[in-house]
């Protein structure tokens, strides 16, 4: 049976004319029968649409339509080999007043629509994967924790969220919306994933490092490990003048700051208030500071 007989055979699709040679192609002239175009030269403006598609998109043409001439009927003709994207594109630019062409898109968007709920459901099985993974980690996390001489769980487990998220895990539901105990429920992929690194990491430092203690380890979920908890926060020390009188005096981490890249006066004064009837202070000392340069070089030499 020839091209132009299976081409009439209804019961063929455009899966049917595809041909693997190393690659998966199908001949331009197959699909120019497809589309209802009697010759290549009414098909070839269709083509050079499609080439004009490909350029715009960055896309390099000659991958996905490639010339080759190949004998029909006895008679040698130039062709090409198009990639299922080629043919998606060419149909796409094709007139769809005919009706084969209307046809073919409706096709190709179906076609487009199972891939798209394919990857969807693909990421929600690798969604709940991930979670029982995730499950399964924080049981693991939890019994070394306990030999390791962790008492209070939920503080070790807030100091992790704390690591991953500037925040403990109860203030993260309360943004989000959800039930404390239920953040992995809403979590996705991406999330769960992260989460699930991040366990498996501190568990690998506590088991390698022979952390032990409450306070110890906390710290491991920063990837950092202090010499206490306790630090100083920013603003206090905010030109970094006291850096090793401060280390000397036990903390355990210091903040400096807050730094501009040039230094400047901040806001004219008075810029502190107190507001008797609130109960409160009102800090407006603006950026005032010595600049990046000048507490680089004392970080440098540690004040």
């Amino acid at each position: 049976m020839n091209t132009s007989d299976n081409l009439t055979n209804k019961n063929l699709t455009f899966e049917d004319f595809k041909n693997e040679n190393g690659i998966t192609f199908w001949w331009a002239t197959d699909l120019m029968q497809m589309l209802g175009y009697p010759n290549m030269r009414s098909f070839q403006n269709v083509l050079n649409r499609a080439t004009k598609a490909f350029v715009s998109l960055n896309i390099p043409h000659y991958e996905n339509i490639m010339a080759q001439e190949r004998k029909i009927n006895n008679e040698i003709v130039q062709d090409f080999k198009l990639t299922r994207f080629a043919c998606y594109i060419i149909v796409m630019n094709a007139d769809p007043k005919k009706k084969q062409v209307a046809l073919a898109q409706a096709y190709f968007a179906e076609q487009t629509r199972k891939f798209e709920l394919f990857i969807e459901n693909n990421q929600d099985i690798d969604r709940i994967l991930i979670r029982e993974e995730l499950t399964e980690g924080n049981k693991s996390l939890a019994s070394i924790a306990k030999q390791a001489g962790v008492e209070n769980y939920a503080k070790f487990q807030n100091a992790g969220y704390l690591g991953l998220y500037n925040m403990e895990n109860w203030k993260l539901a309360k943004r989000r919306g959800v039930k404390k105990g239920k953040l992995i429920d809403y979590m996705g992929r991406t999330e769960l994933a992260a989460n699930l690194f991040r366990l498996t990491q501190t568990e690998e430092r506590i088991k390698n490092k022979n952390i032990k203690g409450q306070a110890n380890l906390e710290q491991t979920h920063f990837n950092k490990r202090f010499l206490n908890p306790v630090g100083v926060a920013g603003g206090f020390d905010k030109n970094a003048r006291m850096i090793r009188f401060l280390t000397y005096l036990g903390f355990g981490f210091l903040e400096v700051g807050t730094i501009t890249p040039k230094p400047q006066d901040g806001n004219p004064k008075p810029r502190l208030f107190r507001h008797i009837d609130e109960r409160s202070l009102q800090n407006s000392m603006g950026f005032n500071n010595d600049g990046a340069l000048a507490v680089q070089e004392r970080m440098r030499k540690k004040a």
